[in-house]
């Protein structure tokens, strides 16, 4: 009689890979573990990193079927995917300093088997793998370096997880966009040099002509404020950007570094109007 138990413990008949060695993740009942995904792969300039591996009947993959569909919609070019955690269905949870560790060897591996220009990070574990970082709401969108051991540099860029993006479809438009500026400035080594400037009103005299000048304006401008706080009991303005078609005017109300030190509005109370 064939004993399950010893199906999926592998790694107690002598199976274990030895870069796993003291990984608690041994000692769960896994269909397989330290799967090196990477192994069949070859060279390629984009990479996609999920969290875990899915194993489905006898096979193991980086994501899912819905997951890859929504990839392949949102990045029509070449890729090649690969799991951050080399055993199937790993939680963040279950990854402690010492296995995340230990797993970092096969990953480290993988990146030196692709050699992609950039990896695309799929939700917060592979971030936390790869650049061990966490927070990828915040860092999403934003580009940091990676080398090997063996001095191979990428760039990696973290993103939303495609079951993410299917679960909240507000995520698709964000997803998209860093996909496809990742791809243009990284892999095309696209450039594009802002002609954007601005200038900062530190003279009173140059805040009363801005005032006056946009008194009886037509053009639509915008306006961003700068605050220490969204409780207007308490917080106050610590900066105010004033934007039109051409011009963009900065002028700092509250900063520490600012001449006006909270009077601007006197100065701009013959503007303003009661509603």
């Amino acid at each position: 009689m064939v004993n399950l138990q010893n199906l999926y413990d592998g790694h107690k008949l002598g199976d274990t890979n030895p870069l796993c060695e003291g990984c608690s993740i041994l000692e769960k009942n896994k269909p397989c573990h330290a799967y090196l995904d990477y192994e069949k792969v070859s060279q390629c300039d984009v990479l996609f990193l999920s969290d875990s591996l899915k194993y489905k009947m006898g096979s193991a993959t980086a994501f899912g079927k819905d997951e890859y569909a929504m990839i392949k919609e949102c990045f029509p070019f070449t890729f090649v995917t690969a799991a951050s955690v080399k055993c199937p269905n790993v939680k963040e949870a279950d990854m402690s300093p010492t296995n995340m560790k230990l797993c970092r060897v096969h990953l480290d591996n993988t990146i030196k088997k692709i050699r992609p220009k950039i990896v695309f990070t799929c939700g917060n574990l592979a971030m936390k793998m790869l650049i061990k970082k966490s927070g990828v709401t915040n860092k999403r969108g934003k580009a940091f370096p990676y080398e090997t051991e063996d001095g191979f540099s990428c760039v990696v860029v973290p993103v939303y997880h495609p079951f993410s993006v299917i679960s909240e479809p507000r995520h698709k438009e964000l997803f998209k966009k860093d996909l496809q500026n990742g791809y243009e400035k990284y892999v095309l080594e696209k450039r594009e040099n802002s002609n954007f400037s601005y200038k900062i009103l530190t003279d009173i005299e140059d805040v009363r002509a801005l005032a006056s000048k946009l008194e009886n304006s037509e053009e639509t401008i915008a306006a961003d404020l700068e605050t220490t706080g969204l409780n207007f009991l308490k917080d106050t303005i610590m900066t105010v950007a004033i934007s039109s078609r051409e011009e963009t005017w900065v002028i700092p109300v509250d900063h520490k570094d600012s001449p006006h030190k909270g009077d601007i509005r006197m100065y701009f109370a013959p503007y303003l109007r009661e509603s």
